[in-house]
């Protein structure tokens, strides 16, 4: 997790490339996924957090995102896996892009475009 300064009432986004695999198990086992505590709270299972959906990508990397509204003046970033496939996991997290106020793009796919 991350903490960082925010305007209250403000958008906020966090981004970031995942890769996953696993050995055996099922759809979902192994996955990532990015949340934002919009006031600044360090607890990722706190009622204030909004997370992405859980994603789970064994073929390629793939971008994963979330926007909200800060509520207070910080916002804490969490990134957090699921490896539960019973033979062995693999969970990756690159690139993350943090951004907020007038910088965030009404579009999240903007924040992976190079």
């Amino acid at each position: 997790r991350q903490t960082f300064a925010a305007t209250a009432g403000s958008p906020i986004a966090a981004g970031v490339w995942v890769r996953t695999y696993r050995e055996g198990g099922s759809g979902g086992d192994t996955a990532c996924r990015v949340g934002l505590d919009r006031s600044g709270g360090t607890d990722p299972q706190a009622a204030d957090v909004v997370w992405s959906e859980w994603t789970e990508s064994p073929d390629f990397w793939r971008p994963v995102c979330v926007a909200s509204t800060a509520t207070g003046g910080s916002f804490t970033v969490f990134l957090q896996h699921r490896q539960a496939a019973p033979v062995w996991n693999v969970t990756c997290f690159d690139d993350a892009v943090v951004l907020g106020g007038a910088a965030v793009p009404a579009d999240l796919t903007a924040l992976f475009v190079y």
